[in-house]
């Protein structure tokens, strides 16, 4: 990949172009990243070759070879094994997760796109916070990774897992870190309500529980509106994905609000006797037991 940086250098100078003129508003790449680019420092992914020859105005072809620009198949099966794989805090699924993420440092990552290294660092991140309800080692991966995402309005996988880890952190965090903002909490959802016209049929599974997530923060936050438009977004993402697995799930949220925010008992148990049912019928147990604590804790 240093081929690519030196002609992408070569090139820019051709044109007369500055760096910050090439990374334009630096939402798809920043200057810094441009600099470990040309400098053969970094291998960089896919979208940001794409990014990077567009400016250019040359195909893609002329400036790296093929070889480069595909990642391992069995790399890209580990990841996505680990985004798909859920734990539920059960330590047969964390021990299979790990073995996951272990092939993945022993074959892999070295030789990864530093984007890659990133989703590979968050992800692992991601679930240590979620498993340890510990945010005391993500803040500093959160605060590197999220300021470019907040300059756009149409993420990719990768930015995907860096708002997942977004999430988490402030969840955990009890909203008292000085990452959390309500503004950009809100820019983000607003956002994400409209991403699945741009996600990959295949990475919906991932808006999808981004989405939940979302649901939680704001019924936290008291945005009541805002959390039953994103239940609906939701809804319509589960029915056109025909993946129910975490429909009992939404069902939670929305009983949630509905308790939260109409007080009304009645159609809460409507949804919570509906979660049920659905989790019984997958033969879900764990999820099921979750359920009946849950609606303990909100029936109080």
């Amino acid at each position: 990949m240093k081929s690519f940086g030196s002609k992408v250098k070569a090139l820019r100078k051709e044109k007369g172009m500055s760096q910050e003129e090439l990374c334009e508003d630096q939402s798809e790449l920043s200057v810094r990243q441009l600099i470990r680019i040309e400098g053969g420092k970094t291998a960089p992914s896919l979208s940001k070759m794409q990014f990077i020859a567009k400016r250019l105005n040359v195909p893609l072809p002329s400036l790296v070879d093929s070889e480069d620009v595909e990642l391992p198949f069995r790399y890209k099966e580990l990841k996505y094994l680990i985004m798909r794989t859920p734990t539920y805090r059960q330590e047969q699924q964390v021990r299979q997760i790990n073995e996951y993420f272990n092939e993945i440092h022993s074959e892999f990552f070295e030789n990864l796109p530093e984007d890659e290294k990133v989703a590979i660092e968050v992800l692992q991140t991601s679930m240590d916070i979620h498993l340890d309800e510990d945010v005391n080692f993500g803040g500093e991966l959160v605060e590197e990774s999220f300021q470019q995402i907040q300059l756009k309005k149409k993420y990719e996988l990768n930015d995907l897992l860096i708002i997942r880890l977004y999430f988490f952190y402030i969840y955990f965090s009890n909203f008292q870190d000085d990452l959390f903002e309500l503004s950009i909490v809100k820019q983000l959802c607003e956002h994400l309500k409209k991403q699945a016209q741009f996600t990959y049929p295949s990475d919906l599974f991932l808006l999808r529980d981004i989405l939940l997530q979302a649901i939680t923060i704001l019924i936290e936050l008291e945005e009541y509106e805002e959390a039953g438009d994103i239940i609906n977004r939701t809804r319509e993402i589960i029915k056109m994905t025909q993946d129910y697995q975490k429909q009992p799930i939404l069902d939670m949220m929305e009983w949630k609000l509905i308790l939260a925010y109409h007080n009304n008992r009645r159609a809460a148990e409507a949804k919570y006797n509906e979660a049920l049912l659905f989790s019984r019928v997958v033969g879900n147990q764990h999820l099921e037991e979750q359920l009946i604590i849950e609606w303990k804790k909100d029936s109080l």
